[in-house]
């Protein structure tokens, strides 16, 4: 069942717009796919086959939404409606899109026509559009036979030059494989491995915005069954997307959840000399970096062997995630650290000010009783 919101934009527009605004409207893209497949919606894309930026000023003329943003370049404005409060549509001027080499940002042209628009689109599943219609009608626009692959669950591009043309959709024909436990066609497999063999698109992050593919591995990382999409990106050597060298993946995780995307990433990725390389390249923030290489510099030192109260601090201040992190990648560890943290002494600074002790002398007197008490839990 589509939202109410849609249908008042629909008969708001039917009853209120003049000739400049009043026009076909469609939902497209995965809320169509997960509509016929009923699945909840995330986000609902409409497209407008004159001007998305018309509907958009119509609908804030009427107070029925405000414009936050509008995408010149592809013709896409983006709106917030005022109620139901912080809910945020899309809306986008039919387009079609012209790749001046693999892995660049399309050039985008405006033939009013839903047809044209629909095939530019990535995978037949989500290339069906619905026509919006007053009363709550709509018409099924499917010209890809798109219907016919989810009944299938089946993953197919609409084009044998579209994994060329935009190599990111190699990661997401991987997400949708294993978000929807669907099989991405034979054709398709042979598609990627061409694809892929091509030498402009080995180490495609680092010719494009790494950000691109980093945006894809983060959607495809976020879900519940990632390992399995982080294998089939191995089966089908995905990873060189990433780095024109050979990547190690590792692929076996202990049971400490690493729910962050990035902490998952930073331990597929972890047995590469260039991993914080590969990190700023896909998009991941200073802090987060700055986190990984302190756990770097923990396990090449071996430090748990020569450890301090600061050692111990420093870990312990880790996110969660990254905490995790670290022993997921030394599981050894981990009771050896809990020793570590027995022997922390009990005795506050405050004391020993009040015995005597100042500035320097609290931390050597400190580091003392750790290490005494280190030494008698060893015995």
């Amino acid at each position: 069942m589509l939202a109410k919101f849609i249908w008042e934009i629909i008969d708001l527009v039917e009853e209120k717009a003049d000739e400049k605004v009043k026009q076909k409207i469609y939902l497209v893209g995965g809320a169509v796919r997960d509509f016929l497949i009923g699945e909840e919606i995330i986000d609902y894309d409409l497209l407008c086959e004159k001007s998305a930026l018309a509907l958009a000023e119509f609908l804030q003329t009427e107070n029925y939404a405000q414009i936050v943003s509008i995408h010149e370049s592809f013709g896409t404005v983006k709106i917030q409606l005022n109620s139901p409060a912080n809910i945020q549509l899309d809306l986008a001027t039919t387009r079609t899109e012209i790749y001046e080499f693999s892995g660049a940002l399309p050039i985008a042209q405006y033939p009013q026509n839903i047809n044209i628009d629909l095939a530019r689109r990535d995978f037949t599943i989500n290339a069906i559009a619905l026509e919006l219609k007053p009363n709550q009608e709509f018409e099924i626009i499917d010209i890809f036979a798109g219907q016919a692959d989810l009944k299938n669950k089946c993953i197919k591009v609409l084009h044998d030059l579209s994994y060329f043309e935009d190599p990111t959709r190699i990661l997401r024909a991987i997400r949708f494989a294993v978000r929807f436990n669907y099989k991405i066609s034979e054709i398709d497999l042979k598609l990627i491995t061409e694809t892929l063999n091509k030498p402009q698109i080995q180490g495609l992050a680092e010719k494009i915005r790494g950000i691109r593919i980093g945006i894809e591995l983060k959607r495809l990382l976020e879900l519940n069954n990632y390992l399995d999409g982080a294998c089939l990106m191995t089966e089908l050597g995905a990873w060189t997307l990433l780095s024109k060298e050979n990547l190690i993946i590792n692929l076996n995780p202990t049971d400490l959840p690493l729910p962050s995307w990035q902490a998952r990433l930073a331990y597929l990725l972890w047995n590469n000399h260039n991993l914080l390389n590969l990190l700023e390249l896909l998009g991941f923030e200073k802090k987060i970096q700055k986190q990984i290489g302190f756990i770097q510099n923990i396990i090449n030192q071996n430090a748990l062997n020569q450890p301090s109260i600061k050692l111990i601090k420093e870990i312990n201040n880790l996110d969660l995630d990254f905490y995790n992190l670290l022993f997921n990648l030394r599981p050894a560890w981990q009771n050896q650290f809990k020793l570590l943290e027995k022997a922390l002494p009990q005795i506050k600074p405050l004391e020993l000010i009040e015995q005597g002790f100042s500035g320097i002398e609290i931390n050597q007197r400190l580091e003392y009783l750790f290490q005494e008490n280190l030494l008698r839990l060893k015995q």
